[in-house]
């Protein structure tokens, strides 16, 4: 927790790798490029080039818990930018991604959490084999030390990503627990036990060491002792990809090479050039991935064929079927004390914080956003009660039964820019929807590889999400009521005026918001079904390329998504490594 610490990195430029060789390009080193570069680089007979356009951010304010989820902040290592969605969003819906190794788990509020084991059950069912639970189980263990469920059979203890429950729940949140327990959602110990129903309420896991200090999948899987010691792994910082180069062969197209340059190099100049002797995976997100793809003339036929541009790969999912796990916030008043805005309005309070996480790496810096969740099923749910209890609702195993409710108390005003009195705190209820049914697209905003794509996220375009939000919200009323009537001072701040379908779908249209978890834009996925990827990760049509990211998602999974990602990052380091043998 000491504030006071450097690292240096051994790190490359464009310009110093210019007409080089290499064994493998990953083109993105966020939550899975870092998995994917050190897993790959482990090899020492193969030379492994990492490129990412963010820069390494290792200062002590990035790794605390609390702090470095700010990414509101000017200094935030990220993307900001607007969804293009302006009917929907008169401002313009504020969208988040991170521009640093580590990519969006160096500032996501860094909670760990796989889907139920139906989620992959369900991917099996519909074709992509090798993707059922029992197959991508333990790559979720290989990648994990779990600090807190070590020896339980479903969790890892000797991976390089530290997770654990933090041992104190902050701000009253168990009266959370509580209201779920009164509803029929069982508490539970830990919520990847695949043995549990699945919905249930639980502490989360937090990617956190035993020092309290968070820890980023460059953090893990790329440390100083990794990327200092290995001579056959190149770090490339601060470098914006411009396209891939592709060479025709008899069997169709191959990736040979990457084109890049420093991102504050002039459009017209300092672009460079590796090529690739195996293969290019990208790991660049579910944004820039499609992309990159159609920059390099992979993509939607007729759409490049608008832009002027030459298609080399008529793939139509590219770009396609974006999906998030939207939120419509409930906002409620409480006590100062019981909020994160105490620290803001005490400066006594923040700087014994500061020194409790200093020296003893406890107290709210600590904390989580999110600390605790339910998950339910909407299907599930009545006027009456809120789960069914018959053996086979409560099978986690079947993909009939994937949570598509996730409900999440924050001790924070997310949302709303309403100034509060001064003895009032804020609590946001965030709820969820997990499986969404509508999906946006990603598309090119520009022919320059800094810009940000046009990104649609299409949200309520399907009516069905209608009924699932409001099922969810007056679910998360219900659990406002249960606090309120165990004797705890709530009160509304931004909530329905009503619960008739009218007054919630048009709560659901003003309140509807973004939670960062952008996916399936390359899916993994027949050509017939608009698929981008096989069940290898590998590009339909072309040779030397797969891809390891939030994009390959099938459909978008009951869970925040770090933690899969990483899971498919490690699989396709292997896929990579026995298609070699």
């Amino acid at each position: 927790m000491w504030p006071f610490w450097t690292t240096s990195y051994t790190t490359y430029t464009p310009r110093e790798l210019h007409n080089q060789a290499f064994d493998y390009v990953v083109v993105g080193g966020g939550t899975g490029g870092c998995v994917v570069a050190s897993r790959l680089s482990k090899d020492p007979n193969v030379r492994v080039l990492l490129i990412e356009r963010g820069p390494i951010v290792d200062t002590w304010l990035s790794k605390v818990p609390l702090l470095s989820v700010d990414f509101r902040a000017a200094s935030s290592p990220t993307f900001k930018w607007n969804s293009a969605s302006d009917a929907l969003y008169p401002s313009g819906e504020h969208l988040v991604s991170g521009k640093v190794f580590g990519g969006t788990s160096k500032i996501n509020a860094h909670v760990y959490t796989r889907a139920v084991p139906a989620e992959y059950n369900a991917w099996a069912a519909a074709g992509r084999k090798g993707w059922d639970w029992e197959t991508v189980e333990p790559y979720f263990c290989r990648s994990e030390t779990s600090l807190t469920h070590p020896h339980e059979v479903y969790r890892g203890s000797s991976g390089p990503w530290h997770n654990r429950k933090l041992p104190d729940i902050y701000f009253k949140l168990h009266r959370f627990l509580n209201a779920a327990d009164s509803l029929g959602i069982p508490r539970v110990k830990d919520i990847h036990d695949p043995s549990i129903t699945p919905y249930s309420a639980a502490c989360l896991d937090v990617t956190v060491d035993h020092n309290g200090t968070r820890v980023s999948t460059f953090d893990a899987f790329l440390p100083p002792k990794i990327t200092n010691a290995r001579r056959n792994l190149y770090i490339c910082p601060s470098a914006v990809v411009c396209r891939l180069e592709l060479q025709s062969t008899s069997s169709g197209l191959k990736a040979v090479g990457v084109h890049f340059k420093l991102e504050s190099a002039a459009l017209s100049s300092g672009e460079c050039f590796v090529s690739v002797e195996r293969e290019v995976i990208l790991c660049a997100g579910a944004i820039a991935t499609p992309q990159i793809l159609m920059l390099s003339g992979i993509g939607p036929g007729g759409y490049l064929q608008s832009l002027g541009m030459t298609v080399k790969k008529d793939l139509p999912g590219v770009g396609s079927s974006l999906q998030d796990h939207a939120t419509v916030p409930l906002i409620y008043k409480i006590p100062r004390v019981d909020s994160l805005h105490a620290l803001e309005s005490s400066k006594l309070l923040a700087t014994w914080e500061i020194l409790k996480y200093v020296f003893f790496g406890r107290g709210l810096l600590l904390s989580p956003n999110p600390q605790v969740a339910l998950f339910a099923l909407s299907k599930l749910l009545d006027s009456n009660s809120s789960t069914d209890q018959s053996a086979e609702a409560a099978n986690s195993h079947s993909p009939a039964n994937i949570p598509d409710i996730e409900i999440v108390p924050m001790p924070f005003n997310a949302f709303d820019d309403r100034k509060l009195d001064e003895a009032d705190g804020v609590s946001t209820v965030c709820c969820i929807n997990l499986k969404p049914k509508s999906s946006g697209t990603v598309r090119l905003l520009s022919l320059d590889a800094r810009d940000r794509p046009v990104c649609d996220l299409k949200y309520l375009t399907n009516a069905e999400d209608y009924v699932v939000f409001r099922k969810m919200l007056r679910l998360g009323l219900e659990i406002g009521r249960k606090c309120r009537k165990s004797g705890y001072p709530l009160r509304d701040f931004r909530v329905p005026q009503s619960e008739s379908d009218e007054d919630l779908n048009e709560y659901i249209r003003a309140n509807i918001r973004t939670t960062f978890h952008y996916s399936c834009t390359c899916r993994m996925a027949p050509l017939k079904d608009d698929g981008v990827v096989d069940d290898e990760l590998r590009v339909h049509g072309i040779e030397g390329l797969r891809i390891a990211d939030a994009s390959v998602f099938p459909v978008i999974p009951s869970a925040h998504p770090q933690a899969p990602v990483v899971m498919v990052a490690e699989r396709c380091a292997d896929f990579i490594k026995e298609s070699r043998s």
